[in-house]
């Protein structure tokens, strides 16, 4: 890796633009590596972050209520859309109603947003046309699209010789073409990884202005002219990387030095965002149902241990944080050894964030967490197995609870949910599901149970006939594009099924029984949490097992295991089927086993809901020993957004950092 980069020419050349509703607590990784692949090229580059002055002009309690409506309801996209269209004019009340459904305090946030989003684009645009770019680029993910939009659209009218490029998931494929057809002031959109494309098509740009060949332009550029990167292509391209390697470090300076200068800095923790891959290896065995995030680009692509390793190290001593949320989608399994297991050994006192599978083994969890990644999304999605059949997940109920047992004994937090509401389930499954999860009061709640969506990329969007779905936008999206049908369709990243519209989207569908009592179970499991979170521990002093339970389905509060419930409560420390558990009890007690010998043991165990049975296999229920503590709310890797000032220790080195980026 680089440890250094030769030295851009003078001036800014490109500006690359972050625009709301990005989160405040972290740089954007994207544009903290095209700035360092032009800084490679000797082209001076800048990033600006909007989304930190804009959070400022409208305040924090704004902007974060924006952020926290979901994102297939657009309003995000809403608010600036009146700039990015300003000739259109939908019915703001029915927009409102559908998405917001009479939650008052939510309304007059967004409407003060969107009654403050000309302005602030005006002075923006002023703000970025200041610097003398001769090439101005935005980035667009998730609600980003209309702001960044809306900043081109004013750029164009400001300064007509200025190239404008847009690039980001939202400009994947399709999407991409789309908003090429419907914004003129848009001169190119790229598609997909733009890491390697970018630095050579801006130096192209620069020597050539906007009238370069179309021809000549990289796979996965989309322009309005004929060649081989416009509309010939079938599927639409998308450019990938194939050496992460080789990719600069990410350069968050100005993020830094903006935040520094932000009245926002005593609210904001900062996080650090890094990457060790590319794609997901397990949907390119088994694509999940529902995920979009790939695109097109699932091919699985990961970086060296040692280039990670390096990336730490060197972004740790740049910008004097710890905090680092790995925007893989998946954890590379064989970096839990070989950079994981180097962190926990040099115990560097990281703080790191990943997204991982659930079927992680004890040992993996251990070096996860005293490596400092003690905090993970592991995509568990539902413990019912045949909810995870259905998605194609991969993995099963005892392989997911397993993996909470150990990450409250090792102190990890999970981030999860639960779906529903999706094609093919039955409702008994549910109603099955709430009977027997007060067992597992002591281990981590998920946040929500939530309704499956149907997004662009996934299966779910690509083969709808497989599924009985009858896929259109979704409805938001009329009253913020002024778009026909036809090209909403190729717009749209969001999707409904046309034969279930719910009356608004606020409430959404009646929620089914089976839904219901979840829903009511889940929410006794998270209010147990808020006060004083269940135990069920077991502590083994070598000859007896003494269990302590506090669930509330507790069937006594204390347990003694000795002899064989003790060996059989230990052995199923991992789920284990029938034979498999009688084969490692026989091994141990030096004598031939059968199953009749084992279950009285085993049920007696499961009467006391020490043990649970899912699909065949046993698992023990208890956490060993003292539980480790969890890491709070504003531990969270990726940065913490406080409406209070915090206190000086979580936002120390802002200035130092200020001085180092300038």
């Amino acid at each position: 890796m680089p440890t250094s980069e030769p030295p851009c020419r003078s001036g800014t050349e490109v500006v690359l633009v972050s625009m709301p509703f990005a989160d405040l607590e972290r740089p954007s990784i994207a544009l903290g590596l095209l700035k360092a692949g032009l800084a490679r090229r000797g082209i001076g580059a800048e990033v600006i972050y909007a989304n930190l002055s804009f959070a400022a002009r409208v305040g924090l309690e704004t902007y974060r209520a924006v952020i926290a409506t979901p994102t297939d309801h657009l309003l995000g996209e809403w608010c600036f859309s009146g700039a990015a269209f300003p000739d259109f004019a939908p019915d703001h009340e029915a927009f409102l109603d559908l998405t917001l459904a009479g939650g008052e305090a939510t309304e007059a946030l967004v409407r003060r947003a969107r009654g403050a989003a000309a302005a602030f684009l005006d002075r923006l645009a002023v703000d970025v046309l200041a610097r003398r770019p001769r090439l101005v680029g935005c980035s667009s993910l998730f609600q980003q699209h209309c702001a960044s939009l809306a900043l081109l659209r004013r750029i164009r009218e400001l300064d007509p010789a200025v190239v404008t490029v847009l690039g980001g998931a939202n400009c994947e494929g399709e999407m991409g073409r789309a908003t090429l057809d419907a914004c003129p002031f848009v001169d190119l959109v790229v598609s997909g990884e733009a890491d390697e494309l970018f630095p050579p098509l801006c130096r192209r740009l620069l020597d050539r202005g906007r009238d370069v060949d179309p021809a000549a332009l990289p796979y996965g550029v989309l322009s309005r002219g004929g060649g081989a990167a416009a509309a010939g292509h079938r599927p639409a391209p998308r450019a990938t990387v194939g050496d992460l390697d080789a990719l600069p470090l990410p350069d968050y300076d100005d993020y830094f030095a903006q935040l520094a200068r932000s009245p926002l800095r005593r609210h904001v923790k900062p996080g650090l965002p890094v990457e060790s891959s590319r794609g997901c290896w397990w949907g390119e065995k088994s694509h999940c149902t529902f995920c979009g995030l790939n695109g097109s680009g699932m091919g699985y692509r990961t970086k060296s241990a040692r280039r990670v390793l390096d990336e730490l190290a060197a972004l740790a001593a740049r910008y004097d944080r710890h905090d680092f949320d790995f925007v893989d989608n998946i954890l590379d399994l064989g970096h839990v050894e070989s950079v994981l297991g180097e962190l926990a050994r040099d115990d560097r006192g990281y703080n790191l964030f990943y997204e991982t599978k659930a079927n992680l083994k004890r040992r993996q969890i251990e070096i996860l967490a005293r490596a400092g990644a003690r905090w993970l999304q592991p995509g568990i999605e539902s413990l019912d197995d045949r909810v995870l059949a259905l998605i194609g997940k991969g993995n099963s109920a005892a392989i997911n609870v397993q993996l909470m047992k150990w990450a409250r004994t090792y102190g990890v937090r999970l981030s999860w949910n639960v779906l529903c509401d999706l094609p093919g389930e039955s409702q008994s499954w549910y109603r099955e599901l709430a009977g027997w999860l007060p067992l597992l009061f002591h281990l981590e709640p998920p946040v929500v149970v939530v309704r499956v969506r149907y997004d662009r990329f996934s299966p779910y969007h690509m083969r709808p006939e497989d599924f009985g779905l009858n896929l259109v936008p979704c409805r938001t999206y009329p009253f913020v594009y002024p778009l026909p049908p036809d090209q909403l369709e190729r717009l749209a990243y969001y999707f409904e099924d046309a034969g279930r519209l719910a009356p608004d989207l606020h409430r959404g569908r009646t929620l089914e029984p089976g839904h219901q009592r979840l829903e009511r179970v889940v929410a006794a499991w998270q209010e147990a949490w808020r006060r004083d979170p269940p135990l069920l521990r077991a502590v083994d002093d070598g000859e007896r097992t003494v269990i302590h339970d506090s669930r509330p389905c507790a069937r006594a509060g204390r347990f003694t295991l000795e002899g064989r419930a003790r060996a059989v409560y230990r052995l199923c420390d991992r789920a284990r089927a029938p034979a498999a558990l009688v084969r490692a009890l026989a091994a141990e007690e030096g004598a031939e086993l059968a199953w009749r010998d084992v279950a009285p043991t085993v049920a007696a165990l499961c009467r006391t809901r020490l043990m649970m049975l899912r699909e065949g296999r046993y698992l023990s229920l208890a956490v060993d020993g003292d539980p480790q503590p969890l890491p709070r709310d504003a531990d969270f890797p990726g940065g913490f957004t406080s409406l209070r000032p915090l206190a000086p220790a979580a936002t120390a080195g802002s200035d130092r950092l200020a001085a180092t980026a300038g």
